[in-house]
Parts: C-alpha cells; structure tokens; sequence
C-alpha cells in the first residue's frame, strides 16, 4: 500500500497535528526548557511503525473520539499515554512520527516544544526538543524503501518548521555544557558527545543509524560516529530551508581518547566479550572472564597482549581501572529495559551477567530474561516488575564491582 504524508509542509497556519497526553510520566513530572536544538530518536522496536501503539488521547478528552479514529485504537493500553498513570516509562518525548490508521505519515506533537524531554538519557535532555520515529516489522514488506522515505521526509519537514519556528540554524552548532554540539543531532550522537567536564552527554543508544542506516548509501563508510548520515540529514534540511549546504565529512582516524590510561594496561572482562581482527573489523571469537593486558590503542579498541585481537573497549563488559566506568554506567542506569522493547545489546547482556537468565547471556531482553530480572528483584528487595529501572540498575550495578 502506498504511503503518503499528511502534510506536505509545516507552518504556524500549518503546525504538526497537536494531541496532548496529558497522563505521560513526563508530561506531569518535566519542566521548561530554553530551545537551543533538535534531537532525534527512532524506537529500536520493530512492529511498532503505527503512532497507535505509542499515542492516545486522555480518556477524559472532548476530542477523544476524533483522534482514536484518526490513530487507531490501542486496545492494549500500553501506550506511553496509559502508562503514565501507573507512572511508567521513565521516558518523554515532544512528538512522535509513524503512520496513522488510514496509513498516512504524520507527526503527532504530544507536549509543549519547550517541555524538558527524558529521550537521550543524560545532559542533552536539556534544550533539545525530541522526537521518536516509529519503526515497521523487519523482514516484511512494511520495511521498505518507500516507508523510509516518507518518514525521512517528514523528519526534514519537522526539523524546518522548528527550526523557522526557534531560529535554529540547521547547519550549526550551539553551546552545551561548555562545548559545541551541532544543533540537529540524534541520541548516538548525544552518546559521542563529552561535555566540559568529561561525561557523555546521553547514553549508549544507536539510534537513529541502526534504523537510517539500513536505506542510506553512505551509512557503511568507515566512520564509527556515522558523522555522514547526520551531516547529510543537516544538509537535506538546509537545503529545505534554502541554505547552502555543507561538504559531507570525509570520516577520519579516531584520536587516542584521553580517559584511557598510558599502555600497557589491565582490563577486567566481566563476561565473554567479542575480540576483533584489527579495530572495526570482524569478530573472530570470545575471550572469557578474566584480566588482560592492553598494550597498543587504536581509537577506542584495545591489542591484547597475547595478540590473538584486539578488544573493543566500550564494551560494557570490560572495566578499565583508571577509566571511565563509573560514567558507563551512569548512562546505562539513566536507560530503563524491559521484554517488549526489544532492545538489544551490551547493557542487557550487563543485565543477563548478574540475573543470570536460564538461557544465558545472548544480549536479548525475552521472557526468561525477564523472568530472571524478578527472581534478582525479589531477592534483593526490589519492586518485582520485570523492568530494569534506576533502583534494578543501582543493585545490578554494586553487584557488577
């Protein structure tokens, strides 16, 4: 079925459609913010590409009836609206892009432009309105080129509304923290951004580039902050604007980070950790559990000593005396995990280390996972939700030291 927009463009006789969820966690317990920039998020949830399944309208509202049928009504009230009266999720947005019920792409804003989001999990959460795009199943005809397009343009349309809107310039940059960040960013970039005082300014989310990456043409160049696929959005949006647009950058070596020690040093794998060929390369098998010695960095990947490879060190199995630890895992507590999200990874295989799931440790968050989380909750006196919030991941957290 073919997949038109809403709404060509955005203006203020024009705005995005407005449905306030007035019961969403954040909506009730945020506060205002000064509008410096744009960040932006997708679910990392495949299945979930109709704005359905994430937004409804207050129960109570007059103009209820208008927008279930415009949505779709979402029978199991687990929309972030619903779940808010049972003061779930830890998380916010300003808006939302996905398909409506007659299959249309739209955005769908949700809480006032300068209501403070909980989206990116750290610093940038402050000042940079954020959106999420709904994802379609992959591996279905739903995941397509078509769907990509329309959503990437209605992302370029939103961002030249809000820009116009703010005064935002699309291909500039903006004081954060005491450094510069661009002005449009997504939650990695956040993650690859280190304020004034060193910490990351959100947490370890790849997104948007897991889901962009897949229709981009220049998502596979060897650049491990994907600084092309953003560059190329800004410029999409400048040129929307009638701005010039900037040279896409030519990805170059990752310098030696500072917050590593002087080699050689110790590393501490707390489960069995992928080792590589050469940095950014392919995976050749698993080191275990145990204490190895670095002794050459490139980039963010570690030689070991033995030299069978080359670790990635950010990996959040590996502790690193004298590193950053204690900030990883300040980002990954600001993160909250539960089955259903389907979110995959480092952190849940953190989770999986210390719960220890019958299935053991695959980096997935299912059923036996969950089921895991809850036997850990209730031994350790915890609410047994199944969920990893702030207080799970404090106690999974000391368990891991």
């Amino acid at each position: 079925m073919a997949i038109k927009r809403m709404f060509n463009t955005y203006s203020d006789a024009q705005p995005p459609l407005y449905m306030l969820m007035s019961h969403a966690n954040c909506y009730r317990n945020t506060r205002r913010m000064k509008i410096k920039g744009i960040l932006i998020h997708s679910v990392g949830c495949w299945g979930a590409d109709v704005l359905k399944r994430w937004c409804q309208p207050d129960d109570e509202a007059s103009d209820k009836d208008y927008w279930l049928k415009l949505l779709g009504v979402n029978s199991n009230k687990n929309d972030w609206n619903h779940l808010g009266l049972k003061g779930q999720p830890d998380a916010g947005l300003n808006a939302w892009i996905g398909l409506t019920a007659d299959n249309k792409m739209t955005s769908l804003q949700t809480m006032p432009w300068d209501y403070r989001p909980w989206g990116c999990g750290g610093s940038m959460n402050s000042g940079f309105v954020q959106w999420e795009n709904c994802e379609p199943p992959k591996g279905t005809s739903a995941y397509s080129r078509e769907y990509f397009e329309a959503q990437y343009e209605e992302n370029i349309q939103l961002c030249v509304y809000l820009c116009r809107k703010f005064n935002l310039n699309p291909l500039g940059l903006t004081e954060h923290n005491g450094v510069q960040v661009p002005v449009i960013c997504c939650h990695w970039d956040s993650y690859n951004i280190r304020d004034k005082s060193g910490a990351r300014c959100g947490s370890g989310h790849i997104d948007i580039y897991h889901y962009w990456g897949q229709f981009m043409n220049n998502a596979n160049q060897n650049d491990p902050y994907k600084s092309a696929v953003m560059q190329k959005f800004r410029n999409d949006v400048a040129t929307a604007m009638g701005k010039q647009p900037q040279p896409e950058p030519t990805p170059t070596p990752t310098p030696t980070p500072s917050h590593y020690p002087d080699v050689p040093f110790l590393v501490q794998v707390k489960y069995p950790v992928t080792y590589y060929d050469k940095p950014n390369g392919k995976g050749l098998g698993s080191v275990q559990k145990g204490t190895y010695t670095i002794t050459q960095l490139s980039g963010d990947y570690g030689k070991l000593k033995s030299g069978i490879g080359w670790l990635y060190l950010k990996d959040a199995g590996i502790y690193i005396k004298g590193g950053d630890e204690d900030m990883k895992f300040t980002d990954l507590k600001e993160c909250y995990y539960r089955q259903g999200n389907i979110i995959t990874g480092d952190p849940v295989r953190v989770i999986q280390s210390v719960v220890k799931p019958i299935d053991g440790v695959d980096g997935s968050f299912g059923p036996n996972t969950r089921d895991a989380v809850i036997r850990f909750q209730k031994a350790n006196g915890l609410n047994p939700d199944g969920i990893v919030g702030a207080k799970t991941w404090e106690k999974i957290y000391s368990k891991c030291e």
